[in-house]
C-alpha cells in the first residue's frame, strides 16, 4: 500500500500531527486500514528524517486506538531508529521497556482480537533483544532473540505473505549468525543463544525491498548497513542501495552520512571530499544538525589525513563542537574522532597526546560498542606510532 498524496506533500500535511488523526476522531470510529495509513505516513516521516513529526504520529494512533497494538509497534520502531544512530542515549529506555511489555501483554492476553498476534510478540521480543544487546546484557538479548525468531517464524506459518515478519527475521537471522566471537565460544553450552541463518537473512530482506510494502525502504537501509562490512562487491551493492535512498529522501541526512562513512572507510578520499562538498553546497545543507556537521568534519578530516594534508585535517578536527548538555557526536563517531586526533598527534611528533587519544578509545570500548577495527588500530598504535601512507595531493580540497 502506498500513499502518494501524502508523500508528495510531507512538509505541509504531516508535520502538524496529521489531520488524518483528527478526521478519524470526528468520524467516531477507527478501522485497521485507517491506522495502517497513519503508520505508513509516519514511516515516510522517519524515512525523510523528521523524527519529531513521526513521534506525533505515535500519539495520534494511541489517542484514537489506545488498546491497538499498532501504536506500541510504531513507537518501538521509532525508538529503534533513534538508537541505531546513537545507541548510548538513554532517554528512550523507559518508553521502550514499557511499550514492549504492553505489546507482549496485548498479543498474549488478547490474541483473538489481534490480527496475527505472533507477529507483534515477535517484534516486541526483537526490540528487546536489540536493546539488551546494545546495553551489553547478552543473556537477555539471546533469550529475547530466540523468542523473537520463534514468534516470527510462527507468524509466517500463519501468513506466509506477511512481508514485515520477513524483515525482522532477516535481521534476527543475520545477527544470530554473526554473534561476537566470545558469545559463539559458549553457544554450544548456553541454551539461550539463538541459531541464525545467513542463507535466509539477506534474501528475506531482499524480498521486503522488492515488495510494495511501506517498509521496503526501511529494509533497504538495513540491507545496505549489513553489507557495508562485506566483500568489495557487497560494499558496492550497499552503496547502490544507499544511493537509491538518497535520491528518494534527500532531506534525510542519515543516508548521505552513511554513504560518506562507507567511502571514507574504503579509502576513497578524493571521492569523499567531493561528496561532502556537493552535499554542503546543496539546498539541504541548511537543515543539517550540529551532529551532522560534526560527523562530516570528522570524515573530511580523515580523508585529508589519508591524502597527507595534515594541516587541513587538524583544522577540521578543531571545528568539532561538543555540548555537555546535548549529544553532538554519537559514541561511534567519537571513536573516529579520537582515532584521528591520535594519528594526527603521531604524525606531528606528539607521541604523548597520541597515546592518550588511543587510550580514550580503549576506555570508550569498555562502555559502549566501538568498531572493532578502530579498537584494533588503537591497540596497535599504542606500541607502533601511526605513519602517513605517502598518499597526498599537491592541492587542498574540502569543506
Amino acid at each position: 500500500m502506498t500513499l502518494p498524496s501524502l508523500s508528495s506533500s510531507l512538509s505541509s500535511s504531516l508535520s502538524s500531527s496529521l489531520s488524518l488523526g483528527i478526521l478519524l476522531l470526528v468520524s467516531g470510529f477507527v478501522s485497521a486500514a485507517s491506522i495502517d495509513e497513519m503508520m505508513e505516513a509516519g514511516n515516510l516521516l522517519r524515512l525523510n528524517g523528521d523524527m519529531t513529526a513521526a513521534n506525533e504520529v505515535k500519539e495520534d494512533i494511541r489517542a484514537v486506538a489506545p488498546e491497538a497494538p499498532h501504536s506500541y509497534s510504531f513507537n518501538l520502531n521509532t525508538i529503534v531508529t533513534e538508537l541505531s544512530w546513537e545507541e548510548s542515549q538513554t532517554r528512550f529506555d523507559d518508553a521502550l521497556a514499557l511499550d514492549a511489555e504492553q505489546l507482549i501483554r496485548l498479543c498474549t492476553e488478547s490474541p483473538v482480537a489481534i490480527d496475527n498476534p505472533d507477529y507483534y510478540c515477535g517484534q516486541a521480543h526483537f526490540t528487546l533483544s536489540y536493546f539488551n544487546g546494545i546495553r551489553g546484557n547478552y543473556i537477555h538479548a539471546g533469550r529475547h532473540g530466540t523468542t523473537a525468531i520463534d514468534y516470527l517464524e510462527a507468524a509466517l506459518v500463519d501468513d506466509p505473505e506477511l512481508i514485515r515478519a520477513k524483515m525482522y527475521l532477516g535481521v534476527a537471522y543475520y545477527y544470530a549468525d554473526h554473534l561476537p566471537p566470545f558469545i559463539k565460544l559458549f553457544s554450544k553450552v548456553l541454551w539461550f543463544i539463538p541459531s541464525g541463518s545467513s542463507a535466509k537473512s539477506l534474501p528475506y530482506l531482499r524480498q521486503v525491498m522488492d515488495s510494495e510494502d511501506a517498509f521496503n525502504d526501511v529494509a533497504r537501509y538495513i540491507y545496505a548497513t549489513l553489507l557495508v562490512k562485506g566483500k568489495p562487491t557487497e560494499v558496492a551493492d550497499a552503496l547502490s542501495e544507499l544511493d537509491i535512498l538518497i535520491k528518494r529522501y534527500p532531506k534525510n541526512a542519515r543516508f548521505q552520512l552513511r554513504y560518506v562513512s562507507v567511502i571514507v572507510a574504503d579509502q576513497r578520499y578524493v571521492e569523499t571530499l567531493e561528496r561532502i562538498n556537493t552535499y554542503l553546497a546543496s539546498e539541504h545543507a541548511a537543515s543539517l544538525s550540529k551532529m551532522d556537521i560534526n560527523l562530516l568534519n570528522i570524515w573530511a578530516a580523515r580523508a585529508h589525513l589519508g591524502l597527507g594534508q595534515v594541516e587541513r585535517a587538524i583544522h577540521l578536527q578543531k571545528q568539532i563542537e561538543f555540548d555537555p548538555k546535548n549529544t553532538t557526536v554519537p559514541s561511534w563517531g567519537l571513536a573516529w574522532y579520537e582515532l584521528t586526533n591520535g594519528q594526527l598527534a603521531d604524525v606531528t611528533g606528539n607521541r604523548k597526546d597520541a597515546i592518550a587519544n588511543y587510550q580514550k578509545i580503549i576506555a570508550l570500548d569498555e562502555k559502549t560498542v566501538v568498531n572493532p577495527t578502530i579498537v584494533s588500530v588503537a591497540n596497535d598504535a599504542l606500541t607502533t606510532p601511526y605513519k602517513l601512507s605517502g598518499r597526498s595531493l599537491t592541492q587542498e580540497s574540502g569543506p
